[in-house]
């Protein structure tokens, strides 16, 4: 408990600090991979927020990536995705995403901006640490797996569908429904971990989604009374229908009927799950239940704005942070594009053609304000005409361009309510009075936080790539870890 109190100290102070701290730190662009090196290495020191101290999310790692990246780069980014040649030795690392921002409402998120933590850019809503890229497969659509030291663990999803996962956490998985039979809003589409539902589906529920879930056989839909055996198993994973109404890619009256079923046990709770890999199987009993778009409605109100308001392009930097004893190398480089490509291909697959998602260093939205004539970021035609020089058409009166608050005058230096009075800076039960620090896969949850999303979660959720293990392998490698850690 003191470890993890002291690393979530020092990250908290490093995020206060962090434009001083990194004023000099080397940034350089690899085609439209951007590295950025960790001098002091903290930006890679661990962040101890979850497991209770043996599953470790590196909390630093994505919100100083990202300060030092909107120092260079241009507010035009909907997500920041970021991965580190360092290793985290024999602790297992999870992979997280963490939302930035919300204004939907109807998702199960509170409305909140955090932006300041992560460099001030208006444009980001998501920032996703992948962790060590060497731990990753090479492949991005091979099998990912988690390292208890040398100690592989075999998870439910490829290395792509688990980036798309973390990618998710921006808009999911906090859905509700209520049936109209007297029982109100229930949260049984979940998983349930540490007696509260936590940001995945349901292991029981028929998702076919990367947020997990199952993918579940049943010859007679229209079967809801009898407890029953139902097969399931894992498969080749996307968004689902429930998923991009949630995303703002499709609206309530696309929704197939029912949009969503799973199978309930009569536990009261939905059983916790990593994800099934492609050829894993087993068997389900209890009775069918089936959710309409219209009791996702009655129980979260409609999703404001409707898909037809909201953008169905994203754009995500991808930034390699590397370290002086473990500096990028060209074959790393060449992984991080393999992955940055398969990305945005794979993204417009899992959304079925409605979503994209570009990955390269965008050009024309303009210079980096203040940076007068800087080329410092390579690719933009508007360094010369540059928002901060007020000569850029694309951002007219921009309150980026002269009275940008990121210019002197930001509240993330000194004012930022986010840095000592936000309750996500240290009151944050999420941070550091987390009860069990991780919900046995890292997902990070609020204290007496049940039955409402709003108050009952964070919006993070690491998601060790554990999964398709089980927990008997959770309780293996917490023993394992144990005896390391006593060594």
């Amino acid at each position: 408990m003191r470890a993890m109190r002291y690393g979530l100290v020092t990250a908290l102070v490093m995020m206060v600090f962090a434009k001083a701290v990194y004023a000099d730190v080397p940034i350089r662009e690899e085609g439209h991979v951007v590295v950025v090196t960790d001098v002091d290495g903290s930006m890679t020191q661990s962040g101890g927020l979850g497991g209770g101290g043996y599953i470790d999310v590196p909390y630093p790692l994505c919100p100083l990536a990202a300060v030092e990246f909107f120092e260079h780069f241009e507010d035009c980014y909907h997500g920041v995705v970021v991965f580190t040649t360092h290793d985290y030795g024999t602790t297992p690392v999870v992979q997280y995403g963490k939302a930035v921002q919300n204004s939907a409402e109807g998702i199960g998120w509170r409305i909140f901006d955090e932006t300041d933590r992560y460099g001030g850019a208006d444009s980001l809503e998501i920032c996703v640490s992948m962790a060590t890229l060497s731990r990753l497969p090479d492949d991005p659509d091979d099998r990912t797996q988690m390292y208890m030291g040398p100690l592989p663990m075999p998870f439910g999803l490829t290395g792509v569908e688990l980036l798309g996962h973390e990618y998710g956490h921006r808009w999911l998985m906090a859905a509700e429904y209520d049936l109209d039979d007297g029982m109100g809003s229930r949260h049984l589409l979940r998983a349930f971990e540490n007696d509260s539902p936590n940001l995945h589906y349901n292991g029981r529920a028929h998702t076919r989604s990367v947020m997990y879930g199952s993918f579940i056989e049943d010859d007679t839909p229209e079967d809801t009374e009898t407890v029953r055996d139902f097969d399931a198993t894992g498969g080749v994973r996307g968004f689902n229908e429930l998923d991009m109404y949630m995303m703002g890619l499709m609206g309530p009256e696309e929704m197939p009927e029912p949009v969503i079923w799973f199978v309930d046990d009569g536990s009261g709770e939905g059983c916790p799950s990593t994800g099934m890999w492609r050829d894993d199987s087993t068997t389900f009993t209890g009775k069918r239940v089936n959710v309409t778009i219209e009791d996702i409605e009655r129980a979260m109100g409609p999703r404001v704005p409707h898909a037809s308001e909201e953008p169905d392009e994203f754009h995500a930097a991808f930034i390699l942070v590397d370290t002086p004893d473990n500096p990028a190398t060209e074959a790393d480089i060449a992984k991080m594009d393999a992955w940055r490509t398969r990305f945005a291909s794979w993204f417009s697959e899992a959304t079925d053609g409605r979503g994209t998602m570009r990955t390269d260093l965008i050009q024309g939205c303009g210079g980096v304000p203040g940076n007068g004539e800087d080329p410092g970021n390579g690719r933009y035609p508007g360094n010369g005409q540059d928002p901060g020089n007020g000569e850029d058409p694309g951002n007219g009166e921009d309150p980026g361009n002269g009275e940008d608050p990121g210019n002197g005058e930001d509240p993330g230096d000194g004012e930022d309510p986010g840095d000592g009075e936000d309750p996500g800076d240290g009151e944050d039960p999420g941070d550091g009075e987390d009860p069990g620090g991780s919900n046995g896969n890292g997902s990070i949850t609020i204290p007496g936080g049940t039955d409402d999303p709003d108050d009952g979660v964070d919006e993070s959720c690491g998601c060790g790539a554990a999964g398709g293990a089980g927990w008997a392998s959770w309780v293996l490698l917490g023993f394992v870890a144990l005896l390391l850690r006593k060594r």
